[in-house]
This record gives structure tokens, sequence and C-alpha cells, in this order.
């Protein structure tokens, strides 16, 4: 057959890893981690630098697609027994837990060297559900101490939601997981309008309702993606997440945006139906992928460093954008060395993997 897109009544390759996928991952931890830098060095959000990357928080909305889509793919099955829940919240927990407890940590120092700029925050309840990873589920709800974890609360509450999902997927099928979608997408609207949040915009939403549509959007490429086959569906994918990074920068619709997104991980999934590898998975894109976990946890602490209490001491004015490149580049590496001797190692232990 001839079209872009032939049906396939055969089983698909199984990819154990989708090496592409990796690239996008870094690029969107890459774009957050310049969203904040342009934020806390007050580049001017109406023009410039400051413009171009301020709907860059969208890159948070594709991790939870992309979590939606190696959970669903990795997980639909198992979770449909306790011991299979039991195993897989212990392997979700091993995989985000032991570095957002340690940034957390590391902004706790500051405090209790009586250093901290807002030390009204300090308190043992917030500290509290800090640890506990729940701080970010009412609505409205304040930002953790490192700032970007809102994300990580969220994501605990997916993990904890998605069993359930689950159970609705196999009694409904699609139709649940496009009820899920509708009805997310329809409180994030619904916290807006009716004044829920502090910063009354989709930006302003840090709660698991801003995630339940995108993780179930995820779920839904997981269940779908290998379906069909498409002609240079990776060339597509590529495409259609570097237009959603335009789109993003030329600050369109979020939901045009998020729907590019959402068809550039589809469109990527798919290119491994006939392979298991791609010409996009070199082991450097493995590497950036594997360290954009430890680059989105610590990159706050590090511009709080860096521009907050170095800066100042070595010049005046605005932190330039070439200051911004060497801070950054010094935070890959950094991040790097925190997943190869504290991010991975800790997961293996905690997973049952090293053992």
């Amino acid at each position: 057959m001839k079209g872009a897109a032939t049906w396939v009544s055969f089983p698909a390759i199984v990819a154990k890893h989708f090496g592409a996928l990796d690239l996008y991952r870094f690029i969107a931890a890459f774009g957050v981690a310049a969203l904040h830098f342009a934020q806390m060095s007050k580049y001017d959000s109406e023009s410039g630098f400051g413009y171009a990357v301020g709907n860059f928080a969208l890159f948070v909305d594709f991790f939870f697609i992309l979590s939606g889509f190696v959970i669903g793919l990795t997980y639909a099955e198992s979770v449909s027994t306790v011991n299979g829940i039991f195993t897989f919240l212990r392997r979700r927990i091993a995989r985000i837990y032991p570095l957002y407890l340690l940034t957390l940590l590391a902004f706790m120092v500051p405090a209790l060297l009586g250093v901290s700029r807002n030390p009204g925050k300090w308190t043992t309840a917030s500290i509290l559900s800090d640890v506990l990873l729940v701080k970010n589920w009412p609505v409205p709800s304040q930002l953790p101490f490192n700032f970007p974890a809102w994300s990580i609360s969220v994501e605990w509450a997916m993990y904890l939601a998605f069993p359930l999902i689950m159970v609705l997927y196999r009694w409904a099928g699609m139709w649940a997981l496009a009820a899920l979608i509708i009805l997310g997408f329809a409180g994030l609207e619904y916290t807006i309008y009716a004044g829920l949040t502090e910063i009354p915009s989709w930006f302003g939403n840090i709660s698991p309702v801003r995630a339940l549509p995108t993780f179930c959007a995820g779920i839904l490429i997981s269940q779908t993606y290998d379906r069909v086959k498409i002609r240079n569906a990776l060339w597509w994918g590529l495409s259609s997440f570097l237009l959603a990074v335009l789109l993003m920068s030329l600050h369109a619709s979020n939901y045009l945006a998020v729907s590019v997104v959402f068809a550039a991980t589809f469109l990527t999934a798919n290119a491994y139906v006939s392979s298991p590898k791609t010409v996009l998975d070199r082991p450097v894109f493995l590497t950036l992928g594997n360290t954009s976990y430890s680059l989105y946890m610590w990159h706050a602490f590090f511009f709080t460093a860096f521009i907050d209490f170095l800066w100042p001491r070595i010049s005046t004015g605005q932190p330039t954008l070439w200051y911004g490149a060497i801070v950054t580049t010094c935070l890959v590496i950094f991040s790097i060395a925190s997943y190869r001797l504290f991010e991975r190692p800790a997961r293996n232990f905690i997973s049952g993997r090293e053992r």
C-alpha cells in the first residue's frame, strides 16, 4: 500500500526504549530552565528573550503526556493486581523521590543557616507536605521550596490514580480516557474562570487538575500508537515537536501547542513500530534524556546560587545571556554527574533492580 499510513494486523515491534523521546525530554527540561532563568533574571516578558520563553511552562504539560505514555505502555496490564500495583508504586517512587528529597534538603540548608529570604514559609506543616509529596494536591496550593517540583507532587497524584484510570479503561475503553481528558480540561478552565488560582491562567493551576488531561492523553497514545504504520513518522514527529516549540515561543493558543505536542509524541512513538531504533537513538541523546530529570530538579537551586548570590558580587545590572549559557552548561555537567552518582544508584536500590 502506497499511502502515508498502513493499518497493521500483526503485533508491532515493542521498543524497550524510545531514544527520540529522550531528546524531546531534554529539550523540554532545558526550555523550563530557560524560562526560569529569564524570570529570575527579570527579563522583560513582553519582548525579546523573556517573551520568547514566556510560554515554555507548557513543556511541563509535555512531561505529563510523556509520563502517561511511558507508564501506560509499561504498566497498563500489571496494575490489575495488588502485587502489581505495589511494584508499580515502588518503582515510581524510586524514580522520583530520592532526587526530589535531596534537592529539597539542598533548599533547606540556607534556612537552617538563617539566610533564607522567606523564613515565614519554613513551617513544620509546610515542610511535612513537601516531604510527603502532597503540597500541590489542593486548589489553590503553595509552590514547594524547590518551586519546579510542584509537578513532581502532581505526578505522584497521577501515579496513585493510574490503577483506577486503568480500571475505567478496561471497563469503557478509549471512551474512558477521552472522558477524563475532556473533564480534565474542563476542570482546568473552571479553576481559571472561577478564580480558584492565584494567577488566573493555565499556568496558575499547579494541582492534579492540570495534569489529568495530558497524563490521560499520554496513556491514550500508549494504547494506540502501534495500531498504524505511518511513513516517515519520525520526521513528522520531530517536525511537529519543533513546531510546538515555535508555537510556544509565539504565544499561540495553549490548546493548539499541547495538541501539536500530543501529535509529536504519537508520531515519534509510531516510528518505533517498524524498528526498535531510529537515527535519533544515539548515546548522546540517551545521556541527555537521562540527565533531564536532574536538570529539571537542580536548575532552580543552581540559578538561585548563581543569579541571586554570585552575580551581584561580580557585576551589576541584569545577568547576561552569556552568563546564563555558562551557568546552564555547568548545570548540565552537574546534572550528568548527579544522575550517574546519585539518581540512578538510588533508583535501582529502592526499586530492587540492583539486587
